[in-house]
């Protein structure tokens, strides 16, 4: 299975039609991409970021609004794997994990 990703920027619902939840997917998606990340949507509900220097990391929706599984990696090797029930602190240390 091929998967896709969609390079941020792109188009988005409208402000006053967001839920939180994508709210909070945007604002990711604009931090990382104002720091100089390529962030990008794949699946429904994940998310990455790549950076210059080879780091990946992806916030995996694993389930509901409520679990998602946040990987550090490399182009070669995975760093860290963790499942985390909060979307912003896994997108802060996805960030994180890249400014490193």
């Amino acid at each position: 299975m091929t998967v896709v990703k969609r390079f941020w920027p792109f188009p988005v619902i409208t402000e006053e039609r967001r839920t939180e939840q994508q709210e909070k997917d945007i604002r990711f998606l604009e931090s990382a991409h104002a720091e100089g990340f390529r962030a990008f949507a794949f699946l429904a509900g994940s998310f990455g970021v790549e950076a210059e220097n080879g780091r990946r990391a992806e916030i995996i929706h694993r389930g509901g609004n409520r679990l998602w599984e946040l990987i550090l990696s490399t182009y070669d090797d995975e760093i860290a794997s963790r499942t985390m029930t909060d979307f912003t602190k896994a997108a802060n240390a996805a960030l994180g994990g890249l400014r490193e």
